[in-house]
């Protein structure tokens, strides 16, 4: 599956957050950064950057998203 514009934009802005603040963003920083109301659709699109292995994170645990080297 490709990954859309909507889901490159939330790794941007995920290594953006990463970079600034030097920890995990939640969905919620993620949504704020990306000027979003609600970070409803974050997750469908952390879940595609997972599958194409640009990101991942421990299940269940808070603060662990991190971007994966090319």
């Amino acid at each position: 599956m490709a990954l859309t514009e909507r889901d490159l934009a939330v790794f941007e802005a995920v290594g953006t957050l990463i970079e600034r603040n030097g920890y995990a963003p939640s969905l919620r920083q993620i949504a704020r950064e990306m000027k979003l109301a609600s970070p409803s659709g974050i997750h469908t699109s952390l879940q595609r950057l997972r599958d194409a292995k640009k990101l991942t994170w421990e299940e269940g645990q808070p603060r662990t998203l991190r971007l994966v080297d090319a």
